[in-house]
C-alpha cells in the first residue's frame, strides 16, 4: 500500500511522507479496539505532519457508503443525535483543533469512485483489513448492508444519508437553543423545558466541564 501511494506521488510531483506506529501496543496502553487505535495513530500521525509542514487543511478520502456505515454502528452503540448525525463535510481534527479536515468525496457513492477509477486506469489498493469479518464495520458493510439492500430496502443508503440529514438538523437547532437558554439564565425555568432540551443543555455543560455526556448520566440529571 505505502509503495503504491509513494509511486503515485512521485508521478504527479507530490512529496510522499509516510510513518509507523505500533498499533496493538497503543491498543493495550488504551483499552482501544486495533481499530480505534489505528484511527487515533493516524491522526496523530497527520496532525504532526501539518504542523511540521505548515499545512492548515488534510484532505480525507471518506464517501458516502462510509456514512451510512457510521450511521449504523453509531445506532448499535446507542449514540444521540450528535452522533447520529454522522461524519461532517468538514470537522476540525481530533488531534489539533486548529487542523481542519474536509472530505470531498462526501456525497460519491463508493461506486461511482471505483467506476471513474476504472475509467482513468487508475491504480489503486484495497485495504486488506478490510476483509476481516472479525471487524465490525466490515460486518455492517459485507453482511448487513448487503441483506438490508436486498430483503428490505432496496434504498437503504439513501434512506440512512436523509435520515442522518434530518437529525444534524434538529441537532443543531436544539444546539443553539441550548446555548440561548444557558446565555439567559435566569429565563424559563429548566423543569420547564422540553425533554429535548433538557438533554441537550446538560450534555452541552458536561462537554464544557471535560467530563463524557453519557446518555444514562444525563438522564439521572435530568430527573434528579
Amino acid at each position: 500500500d505505502e509503495a503504491l501511494v509513494c509511486r503515485a506521488a512521485r508521478r504527479l510531483g507530490c512529496a510522499c511522507v509516510t510513518g509507523r506506529a505500533d498499533v496493538r501496543a497503543l491498543a493495550r496502553r488504551k483499552g482501544l479496539s486495533i481499530e480505534m487505535a489505528a484511527r487515533e495513530a493516524r491522526h496523530e500521525f497527520l496532525a504532526q505532519t501539518a504542523r511540521r509542514l505548515g499545512i492548515r487543511v488534510i484532505l480525507l478520502a471518506h464517501h458516502a457508503d462510509d456514512r451510512v456505515e457510521l450511521f449504523l454502528l453509531r445506532l448499535f452503540r446507542g449514540a444521540g443525535l450528535a452522533g447520529l448525525a454522522g461524519m461532517k463535510r468538514a470537522n476540525p481534527s481530533p488531534a489539533n483543533a486548529r487542523l481542519r479536515l474536509a472530505r470531498p468525496f462526501f456525497e460519491l457513492e463508493k461506486a461511482a469512485l471505483l467506476e471513474y477509477a476504472a475509467a482513468r486506469e487508475i491504480a489503486f489498493r484495497e485495504d486488506a483489513s478490510n476483509a476481516s469479518l472479525e471487524i465490525q464495520r466490515n460486518r455492517v458493510r459485507r453482511e448487513l448492508l448487503p441483506l438490508l439492500r436486498r430483503r428490505y430496502q432496496p434504498a437503504i443508503d439513501a434512506t440512512v444519508l436523509r435520515a442522518a440529514g434530518l437529525i444534524e438538523d434538529a441537532g443543531a437547532f436544539l444546539s443553539l437553543e441550548a446555548r440561548r437558554w444557558l446565555e439567559s439564565r435566569p429565563g424559563r425555568p429548566f423543569r420547564a423545558l422540553s425533554p429535548a432540551l433538557q438533554r441537550e443543555i446538560l450534555r452541552t455543560e458536561l462537554i464544557r466541564s471535560g467530563v463524557a455526556a453519557d446518555y444514562d448520566l444525563i438522564e439521572r440529571l435530568r430527573k434528579d
